[in-house]
């Protein structure tokens, strides 16, 4: 792997910002890993406190996306002695992870038209493990059908089609 992106001249927080959309980041996931480069580069302690005051999130928010950036390889905490190491070389790497391999993600975000929070992620995953991927797509059909889509009537409908079943 190269590792271009430690070269004096390379601005890694431009990047981000640039690659975002490719790398399908949330607001919130860059303005943390932007955060984390910053104070990286400052050789400063870097906590979910400190994050959480510095971005204007709450402490369980930044443990979340420290999660989700974790399960995606673009985030790697280390501890050394008593301190936490952040390493983001996951972010720089040629190939770009997409978030949750789940195929219905791309179905979801090709009707949606647009990337998915990563509120809506999490909703779809737990419907995921609820209801099984073939009811949710049918749910998604009606939604669309319909031109009602929002996940609060996907989940509407999932709900009904899930209660007549049983």
């Amino acid at each position: 792997m190269s590792e271009w992106y430690k070269e004096w001249y390379i601005d890694r927080r431009t990047w981000l910002l640039v690659n975002a959309g490719k790398l399908k980041l949330t607001p919130a996931q860059f303005q943390i890993l932007s955060l984390i480069d910053l104070l990286n580069e400052r050789r400063e302690r870097i906590t979910s406190e400190i994050l959480a005051n510095l971005s204007g999130m709450s402490e369980a928010e930044v443990d979340r996306i420290f999660s989700e950036l974790t399960e995606r390889h673009f985030l790697r905490i280390e501890i050394r002695g008593n301190s936490l190491r952040f390493r983001m070389e996951g972010v720089f790497r040629d190939e770009v992870i997409a978030p949750d391999e789940m195929p219905i993600l791309g179905e979801f975000e090709k009707e949606f038209g647009r990337t998915l929070s990563s509120n809506e992620i999490s909703r779809l995953i737990d419907w995921n493990e609820k209801y099984g991927e073939e009811e949710i797509l049918d749910a998604l059909r009606d939604a669309s059908m319909y031109r009602k889509l929002s996940m609060s009537y996907i989940e509407k409908v999932l709900k009904a089609n899930h209660e007549k079943e049983i």
